[in-house]
């Protein structure tokens, strides 16, 4: 993740570099969500659409 001077002394108020690291290791788990677990994303999308269609 690459920012620039000004966007990197805006983070520094706002996160520790423990915290950083954490943010971006979840945004990385988000990203890679669709591909290790579609199959049971898709699973859960057929299952709340038949709830809501049914109630």
């Amino acid at each position: 993740m690459h920012l620039n001077g000004e966007m990197a002394g805006h983070a520094k108020h706002h996160f520790t570099i423990y915290q950083w690291k954490v943010f971006a290791d979840m945004h990385e788990a988000v990203e890679a969500w669709p591909r290790w677990q579609a199959p049971h994303r898709e699973t859960l999308a057929v299952k709340s659409g038949r709830e809501m269609t049914v109630s």
